[in-house]
């Protein structure tokens, strides 16, 4: 029997190391299969009459299933546990015994990228999203993803076996209403896909395409509540509380670093997200104002670089801030210095500092859960309207709505925000809401309300 008997040169690879390595294999495959071929293996003591071991010790056996006409191989891992599996997809026990050196020799080769090439073949979606989550590439929301979706609904499918049709369940499946949460989805799949590319475990994506225009019929608009001055008084009369029920010290900070969040977004109109989260320190153009003797009074002014979220890199805005919006601002500085008076704040500080504001010793607290479990917390107890759907984007919606019943110009508004006056007209026009915002500046930034 000839090595070519096995079609090995079916087999070519971009890379000419590869192939070179390839007929290595040939021939060793050859010279193996000449020791074998005459060796009288028998059945193996421990295993019926339809196993039969290839490779000793068990390292390759073929076996039959029931009602089943062809041998199946499977062939265990070197360096891992665990076996490949497969059908010969022939009756005649010559060409699988054939097939089961070929294998083995193929899935325990000691070049991974000829390894992987084969084993891919039983590699399940699972295995890959959790090889892509060890790459620094992947981020919280990949993981989130992965381990609360993709593990769970699809993973038990082969990564060479996924269809469409697979796609469109699992989007079903995950009850996805939005197209921002689709866009989320489909961010990590695209990644998983990619990697699973360059790793060779399949050649293309091109048939995985998915498009939220498929899958609109599904979502359903929600719209967000702006909040009412009663509210807003609600949620900063409880956060002191609420901060002191956190059970670690890196919760608390996290809770007192959102309340400072939650007002620079109310002040500024700045989206959540990566708007605000991605902020560096350097991105924040801090300047005394106002000085009025040692350690007496300082009033800042600031301004403050957006280059993160929906912005390009031709249009990265720089926005004015507002007194207000000063105050939390530099109440967030003090906090992440761990200053006592905000008036310590040296203004070189910031300068130059790649530090972000948000982050707690280089992690990102998910802001948007914190505040939604905050949110509901005060639902339980009976102090906001179950009905009522605040999220950290209402505050958002009620700068918008705010500056819009101030008369502002729209366009300008639009220009501030980051967004078209079209959007503005389409979804903001009709809110009627208000926050006093002078009636509640003097307790919430109060520097003893921070104690």
């Amino acid at each position: 029997m000839k090595a070519t008997d096995f079609e090995w040169n079916v087999f070519k690879h971009k890379d000419p190391k590869i192939n070179k390595l390839w007929w290595l294999i040939v021939d060793l495959y050859t010279e193996l299969y000449t020791l074998l071929k005459n060796y009288d293996l028998g059945t193996a003591p421990a295993m019926s009459q339809k196993s039969i071991v290839v490779i000793p010790p068990k390292q390759a056996v073929l076996y039959k299933l029931a009602q089943s006409r062809n041998w199946y191989v499977r062939v265990k891992y070197n360096d891992q546990p665990g076996y490949w599996k497969k059908s010969t997809g022939t009756p005649n026990f010559e060409q699988a015994k054939a097939k089961a050196i070929e294998w083995h020799m193929l899935i325990n080769s000691e070049n991974k990228e000829v390894g992987n090439i084969f084993r891919s073949k039983s590699l399940t979606i699972k295995d890959v999203a959790n090889e892509f989550l060890k790459k620094k590439s992947s981020n919280n929301n990949d993981q989130s993803i992965v381990e609360n979706h993709i593990n769970p609904k699809i993973g038990h499918i082969a990564i060479q076996r996924l269809k469409y049709a697979d796609l469109e369940n699992y989007i079903i499946e995950c009850g996805i209403k939005s197209k921002s949460t689709f866009d989320n989805h489909k961010a990590t799949l695209l990644k998983l896909f990619r990697f699973s590319i360059q790793r060779q475990y399949i050649e293309s994506a091109d048939h995985l395409s998915i498009n939220h225009n498929d899958f609109k019929h599904n979502f359903e608009k929600v719209e967000r509540d702006d909040i009412s001055p009663n509210e807003f008084k609600v949620i900063g009369d409880n956060f002191e509380n609420w901060i002191d029920k956190a059970r670690t010290k890196r919760a608390k900070k996290g809770r007192r670093m959102l309340f400072f969040y939650i007002h620079i977004l109310l002040f500024s109109g700045i989206r959540p997200g990566k708007e605000l989260s991605e902020v560096e320190l350097q991105h924040i153009n801090l300047q005394i104002k106002n000085f009025a003797g040692m350690g007496l009074y300082v009033d800042y002014k600031a301004s403050l670089k957006i280059t993160s979220g929906k912005v390009s890199k031709k249009h990265k805005r720089e926005i004015p801030l507002a007194s207000d919006c000063v105050i939390a601002l530099t109440n967030a500085i003090q906090a992440k210095m761990n200053m006592k008076e905000v008036q310590d704040i040296p203004t070189n500080y910031v300068k130059n500092n790649s530090e972000k504001l948000f982050y707690i010793e280089d992690f990102l607290p998910d802001y948007s859960k914190m505040f939604g479990n905050y949110i509901n917390e005060l639902k339980e107890e009976g102090k906001i309207n179950n009905e009522r759907n605040i999220t950290l984007y209402s505050f958002r919606h009620t700068y918008i709505t705010n500056e819009l019943k101030q008369k502002r110009d729209i366009y300008t508004i639009a220009k501030y925000c980051g967004t078209s006056v079209k959007m503005i007209e389409d979804h903001y026009a009709k809110n009627k809401s208000m926050i006093d915002e002078e009636e509640y500046e003097n307790k919430f930034f109060n520097p003893d309300y921070f104690k």
